[in-house]
Order: C-alpha cells, then sequence, then structure tokens
C-alpha cells in the first residue's frame, strides 16, 4: 500500500501498529470483494464445499503481478475464459474453458516460481461466476448524467421538513464503483419521486488517516414513501453508473415482498442494539486498541 514502515510503527501518529494494520487488512479485504463482485464473481460460492473442474484460484502470488503474468503461466495448458487478479494482487482466479485442460494446467502450474513467491493452487468453488462482468467505462460529465426514469403519477407535494422514513423506504445498493461519490449518487436519482436522501458508506484511507475518507462500494438511497421506494427499486436495479451495474436491495428496516423479517443480509431487521461483541480478540489487546480499531468506524442509525 506503499506506506513506510516507520510510519505504521510511529507511536506519535496517534493509533497503534495494530490498528493500522487492522484498518489496512480491511480495506484491502472490501476492495478485493467489491472487484470480484464487479466481474460477476459469486461470493457466497466460498462457502460451498463443491468444486469446480474449470476454475483455479492462484494464491501467494508476489504483489504488483498483472493479468497478463497470470494468463502468460496458464495460456500455454489450454484456452482461458476469464483472468481475475485483484487490485490488491492478493490472489487471482483463472477460468478454462475444459475441464481437461484445466486439470493439465493445475498439474504443471502448481508449486512453480513466480517472482520472489511460490504459488499455490486450489479449485475454485462450483458456481463461482454469477453472470458476466461488467466493463469499466470511463466517467460521464454531468450534462451527460443517465436519468432513471419510472412511471408518471400524480404528483404529490412533498413535505420540505426531514421526515423520519418508515419501513421499507430506504434502498440498499451495492457495486457502486470506487469513483462514485455521495454528491454524484445525490445528483443522479433525487429526481425520484419522494427522494430524501443518498448516501455512500465510507472508511478512513488507510494511508493517511486524517485525509478524505474511501468508498466502501456500497451505500443507499431513502424515500419518503414506501411505494416510492418499490418503484425506484425496479428502475435502479442494474443501472449502469460510473461502468458499475448496481445491485439493489431494500435496506434491512424494510424488507422486499415475499421475504422474512432477515433481510437479505441476514441481519434481522428488528434488531435495535447498539452493542457490538468483537471476538477473537488478541491477548495482548487493551480497551485503548479497541476504542481506537472502531473510532474509525462512521455509523449512521438509518443503516
Amino acid at each position: 500500500m506503499n506506506i513506510d514502515k516507520s510510519e505504521i510503527l510511529n507511536p506519535e501518529n496517534g493509533d497503534s501498529p495494530a490498528v493500522k494494520l487492522a484498518l489496512a487488512e480491511t480495506h484491502i479485504i472490501q476492495e478485493t470483494k467489491s472487484y470480484l463482485e464487479s466481474q460477476g464473481v459469486l461470493l457466497s460460492s466460498f462457502s460451498s464445499k463443491a468444486r469446480s473442474d474449470t476454475t483455479i484460484l492462484i494464491k501467494n502470488i508476489p504483489y504488483g503481478t498483472t493479468s497478463e503474468q497470470i494468463r502468460d503461466l496458464f495460456q500455454p495448458h489450454g484456452e482461458l475464459g476469464r483472468v481475475l487478479v485483484p487490485p490488491a494482487g492478493t490472489m487471482a482466479v483463472v477460468q478454462f474453458e475444459r475441464p481437461d485442460e484445466a486439470s493439465k494446467a493445475f498439474k504443471a502450474v502448481a508449486y512453480r516460481r513466480l517472482g520472489n513467491s511460490i504459488i499455490y493452487l486450489e479449485k475454485g468453488p462450483l458456481d463461482l461466476f454469477s453472470s458476466e462482468p461488467v466493463q469499466t467505462t470511463s466517467l460521464m460529465s454531468n450534462s451527460q448524467l443517465p436519468v432513471v426514469k419510472i412511471p408518471e403519477q400524480e404528483s404529490t407535494a412533498v413535505m420540505e421538513e426531514d421526515l423520519s422514513l418508515s419501513s421499507g423506504t430506504t434502498l440498499y445498493i451495492k457495486n457502486l464503483s470506487f469513483v462514485t461519490t455521495q454528491e454524484r449518487l445525490t445528483q443522479v436519482f433525487r429526481h425520484l419521486p419522494s427522494f430524501s436522501f443518498a448516501r455512500v458508506q465510507t472508511k478512513p484511507d488507510p494511508k493517511n488517516l486524517n485525509g478524505p475518507r474511501l468508498s466502501m462500494g456500497y451505500g443507499f438511497i431513502g424515500f419518503k414513501e414506501v411505494e416510492s421506494a418499490k418503484r425506484a427499486f425496479k428502475s435502479i436495479q442494474g443501472f449502469v453508473l460510473d461502468g458499475h451495474s448496481l445491485h439493489v436491495k431494500f435496506a434491512g428496516r424494510g424488507t422486499e415482498e415475499g421475504t422474512s423479517s432477515k433481510d437479505q443480509d441476514g441481519m434481522n431487521s428488528k434488531s435495535r442494539t447498539t452493542k457490538l461483541i468483537v471476538k477473537n480478540v488478541p491477548f495482548e489487546a487493551t480497551k485503548k486498541d479497541i476504542r481506537d480499531l472502531f473510532r474509525h468506524v462512521s455509523y449512521s442509525s438509518r443503516n
């Protein structure tokens, strides 16, 4: 991440080295997840024990490895489909067109040296890919902002004061581009009927904790009326913003029709607790370490 060791270990920077490393690791994990989802990878498939005969996971690759280098390793053994290397370069994914070629490549490439590392291979989970990858396009200027069209309805008076949003009025937006800002999200969707707010969830920059916050790749769009949220849900689903096809769900306080009381991410919509249980904490961690770790997290009750 281009951070000097002295910057991590310097006690005068405020946070302990453990906190800085934890924040950096969280940043890399979220960045990798967002990248894989944008390329049509179904993250839930990693929990399955079923293995694919055509997909290979490449681990322990050196930092800076490019997709071209990965392709050069595997292409001599067969016809490739997708070759994915997330921005952090912690792992890679290769998909072959034929199972026999994937098996031959697995045997030939396993434990080969790449740079200063020995690479490890593992068969990828079955049904790893859920869709075609999203092609990244250049940002549109403000004069070319896309417009989401929804069916006409009778105009209603919108109250100016901030209203308390009821169940089913907040949409959870996934697969946001990291370049999409809160202002940009608001500008694109603020024309929708009974629009209330748009928010991009952010986190501290591990390279500069006092600098601008970074997008986490998801956000929320709130409405003042349930019906408006339902109509917007259908219109925004699959909408391409800054090169990313948006995935939309109803936020935890309001679920889609036909779903249970738990939202799509498994969180109980009736939960109102403000406490978290933190597990697997190292024995040497102190209360100050835990406070420092969580004071960087921005949380809004609307979530």
